[in-house]
Order: C-alpha cells, then structure tokens, then sequence
C-alpha cells in the first residue's frame, strides 16, 4: 500500500493524511497522487487456501475515512469454500453525517451445487437514519432476494458541530 500527506497554510491551509486510498464516494482534490490499498496475503504454498486483506484509513480537516476487505477462497476435492467481507466507512464532520457501505458473501459447494449468501448495503445517518441493502440466498435451485429500504429517527434540527480553532488551541 501507499502512503501520501499534503499540508498548507495561509489563505489555502489544507491537510490530508492517506494510508492506501480513500473511500470510494470522496474525491480527493487534484495532484493528490492515486494511492492502492495496503494488502497483505497468507496463502498456503500453491495458493489454496488463499486468504487477502486490503484496507485504506484517511484524514482530512472535515473527513475521517476507514474500509477494510478480506477475502477467503479454497478448493478441497470437490468442495469449493468462498468469503468476502468487506466494509468504507466516510464520516463528515460538518455538518456531521456518516456513510457506511458494507458487503458480505459467503458461498460452499460441492460439485457446483450448494448454499450462498449474500449480503449487500448502505447505512446513512444521522437524521434520519437509512438503511437500504439487499440480501440472497441460494440453496441448491432455489434463489430468493430480500430488499431492505428503511428510515427511523427524526429528520431536521441541527447537525452542526461548533467549529474548532485548533491554531488559537495550540
């Protein structure tokens, strides 16, 4: 993985921090080099069973950002074992609002045939708060998809945290 840090002061003070990336919904500004994630492998000799791991954590004056992924695959005669997991996290600080993306799936077959789960979705928050994902499941010949779209909390009154004046602080 990669590492990059900007920091200015004067009119146009800025200051980002990256270790592998950002979230995928934040566009960091122009000339910020384009960073991979940080990985690490433990895979067996020959590669199965393989496991991976990617992650990213950011810092800018306004966003924290944080995401993590692993992955799990083997193959034993004819069964097959399949898992992912991941989840990016992006929290603004004002006015305060948050969104994480999450994804799990898990599949085992024997012969191609078999049982998978898969789950896929989006919290937002806060005010109200939202909930919106999908989840699968598949057993032998049978799929079957469930839609989830909520909302709870109430929705207006103020998000904003009173802004720091962390120069004076120091």
């Amino acid at each position: 993985g990669d590492m990059a840090m900007r920091a200015s002061w004067g009119d146009d003070s800025r200051f980002m921090l990256s270790v592998g990336g950002f979230h995928p919904r934040y566009s960091p500004p122009k000339g910020f080099p384009k960073l991979d994630r940080v990985k690490a492998s433990l895979s067996s000799p020959g590669g199965n069973p393989r496991l991976e791991y990617t992650g990213y954590v950011a810092v800018t004056p306004n966003t924290f950002q944080v995401g993590a992924g692993a992955l799990l695959h083997g193959e034993f005669g004819p069964a097959t074992v399949h898992g992912e997991l991941s989840f990016d996290a992006l929290f603004r600080f004002n006015p305060f609002e948050f969104v994480v993306d999450f994804y799990a799936k898990i599949s085992v077959k024997i012969k191609g045939k078999g049982l998978g789960l898969e789950l896929d979705g989006t919290l937002k928050g806060p005010q109200p708060y939202r909930v919106r994902g999908k989840l699968s499941i598949d057993v032998l010949f049978i799929s079957v998809t469930v839609k989830v779209n909520a909302k709870f909390g109430s929705s207006g009154g103020s998000t904003e945290l009173p802004t720091a004046d962390v120069l004076t602080e120091l």
